[in-house]
């Protein structure tokens, strides 16, 4: 109405979920955490070879990729994935960090009742959209 206050409707929980991603030519694999640790990404990790096969994994440089579960596991599957760092404070060359940003796009200034409503909105954009910026050509074989 004109002349009143604009009222903004925001989520009071702040209930979270974080995604942990890998990106090939053909595919966008997703896992849903509640929590960025080395248990999370190591069941990632096993799900994407179950999914892929023999895979090399590109990976910044969070605490949580590094420590010794991550390096436990792939001493455990030395022959099924291979794991590389992109350079310290680099995201602009890591293609997933540019899908992220593509995938938020259409989900921001949008309002989601609960959480896994917005889940189900991350899931259902992941699957109606490549998420392959142009400027990765290099994933193409």
């Amino acid at each position: 109405m004109k002349g009143s206050r604009p009222v903004a409707k925001v989520n009071q929980t702040h209930s979270k979920f974080h995604v942990t991603g890998a990106r090939s030519r053909r595919k966008f694999v997703v896992m849903f955490h509640k929590r960025q640790n080395q248990k999370n990404l190591v069941e990632f990790l096993k799900n994407l070879t179950k999914r892929c096969g023999r895979c090399v994994v590109i990976l910044d440089n969070a605490p949580w990729h590094r420590g010794r579960k991550v390096v436990e596991f792939l001493t455990r599957n030395k022959m099924m994935i291979k794991l590389i760092y992109f350079p310290k404070y680099s995201p602009e060359i890591n293609p997933t960090e540019q899908c992220w940003k593509v995938m938020k796009e259409p989900l921001a200034n949008r309002y989601f009742k609960t959480l896994p409503a917005l889940k189900q909105a991350v899931k259902k954009h992941l699957q109606t959209t490549f998420l392959l910026p142009k400027m990765f050509t290099y994933l193409c074989p």
